[in-house]
């Protein structure tokens, strides 16, 4: 599949842009549902205040809400990018009917992108976006230049070893991309009473069947801000390989990293990315030095029912009801109300994985 038209076809029909083009959502606990609260969170650790924004140039990587919100807070100037053609049209339309004239849309791809100014940013805002770049690395080289220095920077990315993305890396395991229609048409029928443009239903598209989602390791992410020059001023210390057996809704942190640089950048991006770590990320279950047993015994039970789904005892439906339910123990939309969430909490995240996987392997396949 071809990585940046599919990429275009998820985010601009599918998943998060037609979901936010009149803007954010009601807030909903452990979802990004509205942005300004995550936001906000994040300029405080910058030591940013609202009288600061009217001298901030601001860019921006997302769907576009994130930008507008920048914009309402009185930033100087936004510069807004997106792989999507239907976001930024979007946009354009927004700020044509407001009357807007200090956000600068820009439809590319990041990692291919040249023209952005060098030192130009006062602040980066990047949440959610450097996992799914298929060559992080050489647009992360791209960004870290155009930040001005003392400016800064917020980096959130998926995190290596957090319990959600190998639950997902087990899902992907499973789908193949001819499952993508009922997808999204069952996940509606059981999560979102048959709407289809829903948080849930997007959060599904998103990490069911986006072309490239990467985890990383804080310590790569951060070898790789070093190599480009900038440093990090704000960061929770959590170096753990990881950690899928907690009660939280995030098993482990390190997912959020806050730059800054002292001088200006000059170099050639296409060759310090060739020094850079984060050309992909960690495979979640073949390059994890996972020890307890059950996670291995998890992961051959999926890769089981794999083989058996191409051999023909498995139909496509029961596969995408399956992956419906694993999801269930990681990214419900409303965990406390969640039976499967909340078993995880009685009696642990595995052992529950294990009970479905196993029960569907010896009651639902067909015996051999």
């Amino acid at each position: 599949m071809d990585y940046q038209r599919f990429t275009q076809y998820i985010y601009g029909r599918h998943a998060w842009g037609p979901l936010f083009r009149q803007g954010d959502l009601p807030p909903l606990e452990f979802t990004d549902s509205d942005s300004s609260i995550y936001i906000e969170e994040s300029l405080e650790v910058m030591g940013v205040g609202d009288d600061d924004m009217k001298n901030l140039d601001i860019f921006n990587i997302g769907v576009g809400r994130e930008s507008i919100y920048f914009q309402k807070k009185g930033a100087k100037s936004v510069t807004y990018l997106d792989i999507c053609p239907e976001n930024t049209k979007n946009v354009i339309k927004y700020c044509e009917n407001k009357s807007i004239k200090n956000i600068n849309v820009i439809n590319a791809n990041i990692q291919e992108y040249n023209h952005l100014p060098s030192n130009k940013f006062d602040i980066i805002f990047l949440c959610g976006i450097y996992q799914h770049i298929k060559n992080p690395s050489d647009a992360l080289a791209r960004i870290v230049k155009s930040l001005k220095p003392k400016g800064k920077m917020y980096m959130g990315f998926y995190r290596s070893g957090e319990w959600k993305y190998f639950v997902i890396a087990i899902i992907r395991i499973l789908l193949e991309e001819n499952m993508f229609s009922k997808v999204k048409k069952y996940g509606a029928i059981l999560e979102s009473f048959g709407e289809l443009n829903h948080y849930q239903t997007s959060r599904l598209m998103d990490d069911f069947f986006i072309p490239c989602m990467h985890k990383f390791h804080p310590n790569d992410i951060i070898s790789d801000i070093k190599k480009l020059g900038a440093s990090v001023f704000y960061f929770d210390n959590d170096f753990r390989e990881y950690n899928h057996e907690s009660n939280e809704y995030f098993s482990i942190g390190g997912d959020r990293i806050y730059i800054s640089k002292e001088k200006e950048s000059n170099y050639e991006i296409e060759e310090i990315s060739k020094n850079l770590i984060t050309k992909t990320g960690i495979d979640q279950i073949t390059e994890v030095n996972y020890k307890e047993s059950i996670i291995s015994e998890n992961i051959d039970l999926a890769k089981e029912i794999r083989m058996r789904y191409e051999l023909g005892e498995v139909s496509s439906d029961e596969i995408v009801l399956l992956t419906l339910s694993l999801y269930n123990l990681t990214r419900p939309y409303k965990p406390s109300e969640c039976e499967y969430y909340m078993e995880t909490k009685r009696i642990g995240r595995h052992k529950v994985m294990n009970k479905i996987l196993s029960n569907f392997t010896k009651q639902i396949i067909a015996p051999i």
